[in-house]
């Protein structure tokens, strides 16, 4: 174990190279839905986490969710069965 940290101490450049692809490979999970289960989730949040990705950990904006078009879509038909004030 000594030996592999004094190489990356060594090449620092080959040091951030390497981060940089797993920095890449944890951008590039989908985001869990609403089906995703636990394990999935736990995983995406700790990749994210190791890959300095705290902004995808954090809860999204609706607008980003997944699930934002058909939320979108049932609202606007549930919008037009609500009987109208006078």
């Amino acid at each position: 174990m000594n030996s592999v940290l004094a190489f990356f101490q060594m090449h620092p450049a080959f040091t951030v190279a390497c981060y940089w692809v797993v920095a890449a490979v944890c951008s590039s999970l989908r985001a869990p839905t609403a089906q995703s289960g636990q394990a999935y989730v736990t995983l995406f949040a700790v990749a994210n986490l190791v890959g300095a990705n705290i902004g995808r950990i954090l809860p999204p904006r609706v607008e980003d969710s997944p699930n934002f078009q058909a939320a979108l879509q049932k609202a606007i038909a549930d919008s037009k069965n609500v009987p109208k004030l006078s």
